[in-house]
């Protein structure tokens, strides 16, 4: 008897430590962090991070009226320190609650900082549990990141759930970008065979004014950020940005083309007709003569004409043949381009050395360490197969032939 006792008391016991609640936090403490900005503090070799904190009332107060309230749906607080996790701490003297970063979206790093080095940003990410590594990381391109979080935004009133659409939208429809996470950065910088590349942002218009709530209360904003560019990075550095068709280059390398407007000329006019990329594939195969690396790189795509303003009649299928030839060479030289832009700043940005490992494994423990400057010095050779699927609801011109 005496036994059975014991053991119900030690199980009664053990169930009160089981449902106990020590480290419990509730959301009324917490401060919701959207997004994190990092620049270089100007008062030395520190870091000054920023918060882009959300403010529920004015959330809420415009889901039920239907508008904003009378503050900003934002506020941003800053802190520095000689590590990102001492700005974290630095700052709490400023907060009303304990910053919560487990819905933060948007890491903004300044571009002044990436010039100096990222490397030794990410390893708080790694080790610090509230933080999602499938947050997007960006560079504030000519400004600051704490102006890019500062900035109040139209439509999406969270400013990082505005950045975040741009992003999405603009890798979808033009891919002269791509969704680059902190985890693709983490392990492109743990690479020793590539480089990683990083969106940018820029703020266009009077960026002093993009924090005051009358640019969301005009028709026009005084200040917007657009998507801006893709950043190269070298050992860590931002060495250059890719704009265009250098940056749509660097997207079909890496196979993550999901659509874009290529324009094609048409008789006298330079940008006459405008083909949809549907779908795309790019393989890429690796070889090494004479010493020398070589890429062979080939990309099978499907278009569909939407707009055409000259006189060419789409019945001919010699026509679609020779449009079909002139946006293959457009593609071959974007790629071109932004191979010899990599090549230029000995920065393998598109995973090429990742290529060479896989398919020549004995090959490349001999090459990995020299891989920078065999890249610079390796050959390209491209090959695009395209396919125009389609032409619209119109097959005859819509302008009389000449």
């Amino acid at each position: 008897m005496f036994m059975r006792r014991a053991k119900l008391l030690l199980l009664l016991v053990s169930i009160g430590l089981l449902s106990g609640c020590w480290d419990v936090r509730e959301m009324p403490q917490l401060a919701i962090v959207s997004s994190m900005g990092i620049d270089k503090s100007p008062a030395g070799n520190q870091y000054r991070v920023s918060f882009q904190v959300i403010n529920p009332s004015e959330i809420s107060a415009g889901i039920t009226e239907g508008t904003g309230g009378r503050t900003t749906p934002i506020t941003v607080y800053a802190g520095s320190g000689d590590t990102l996790f001492e700005a974290i701490r630095e700052s709490s003297d400023l907060m009303p609650r304990q910053l919560f970063f487990s819905h933060t979206r948007i890491i903004v790093i300044g571009e002044q900082l990436a010039r100096e080095g990222i490397e030794d940003i990410f390893d708080m990410f790694e080790r610090f549990s509230e933080t999602r590594l499938t947050s997007r990381v960006l560079i504030a391109r000519g400004s600051s990141a704490e102006a890019v979080l500062s900035t109040l935004t139209p439509i999406e009133r969270i400013p990082s759930n505005s950045i975040n659409g741009k992003l999405k939208f603009t890798s979808k429809l033009l891919s002269e970008n791509m969704e680059i996470q902190i985890d693709d950065v983490i392990r492109a910088l743990s690479s020793t065979a590539t480089e990683p590349v990083l969106n940018g942002v820029r703020l266009v218009g009077d960026i002093n004014q993009g924090n005051k709530k009358r640019n969301v209360e005009s028709t026009i904003p005084i200040v917007r950020s657009r998507i801006s560019g893709i950043a190269m990075f070298k050992s860590g550095k931002l060495v250059r940005w890719l704009d265009g068709t250098d940056a749509r280059g660097v997207v079909r390398i890496q196979n993550k083309m999901k659509s874009s407007v290529d324009m094609l000329p048409c008789m006298a006019e330079k940008n006459a007709i405008a083909i949809e990329l549907l779908r795309a594939n790019t393989k890429v195969k690796a070889a090494f003569h004479n010493g020398k690396p070589s890429f062979h790189i080939s990309v099978k795509q499907e278009g569909s004409l939407n707009e055409v303003k000259c006189s060419i009649n789409l019945q001919k299928p010699e026509e679609i043949t020779k449009l079909e030839s002139q946006w293959s060479e457009l593609v071959k030289q974007e790629i071109k381009g932004a191979f010899s832009a990599a090549q230029k700043e000995k920065s393998d940005i598109f995973g090429l050395g990742e290529t060479f490992n896989r398919q020549h494994p004995s090959q490349w423990k001999k090459i990995n360490k020299e891989w920078s400057s065999l890249f610079a010095e390796s050959e390209v050779n491209v090959t695009v197969d395209s396919f125009i699927r389609h032409s619209g609801m119109r097959i005859k011109p819509s302008f009389p032939e000449q």
